[in-house]
């Protein structure tokens, strides 16, 4: 996982490429009440078992989601600032919709299928809706 000196993590999550910042070419600050962030769960399994080792953090600490009928419930947390654990729900798709708790979200090329959190966000979990979670992404700054 690649920490970039500004702060965020940039991640892929079908090849495991890492983008750098200067390649991302919309940044767009918005209100995070306002913007859903799209993000492809396809493959995670593999990308969590080979990924996650690097940031340090033991499964057993993340974040559990709950499946609720066809619902999935999305929890994010952030660990360094105590903002508040907030819950939404969203559709189980290959492309799952999130709404996280952080101040901004940064926008991204869809193409490029990877997320960029502000500092703020420590971490973020998401479940595939079979009862494990597969994914893992972190700020920090």
């Amino acid at each position: 996982v690649v920490f970039y000196p500004n702060g965020f993590a940039i991640f892929t999550v079908d090849n495991i490429t890492y983008y750098p910042a200067d390649k991302i070419v919309s940044f767009v600050e918005t209100k995070i009440s306002d913007r859903r962030v799209l993000c492809n769960i396809l493959q995670l399994r593999d990308w969590i078992e080979n990924v996650v080792p690097i940031f340090g953090f033991d499964k057993q600490n993340f974040i559990h989601m709950k499946n609720n009928s066809n619902k999935l419930v999305v929890t994010a947390e952030s660990a360094v600032s105590g903002v508040a654990v907030v819950e939404q729900e969203g559709t189980c798709d290959n492309d799952f919709e999130v709404i996280m708790d952080a101040s901004y979200v940064k926008d991204i090329p869809s193409s490029y299928d990877c997320f960029v959190a502000e500092g703020q966000l420590d971490r973020l979990v998401l479940s595939d809706g079979e009862g494990g979670v597969i994914i893992l992404m972190g700020a920090k700054g």
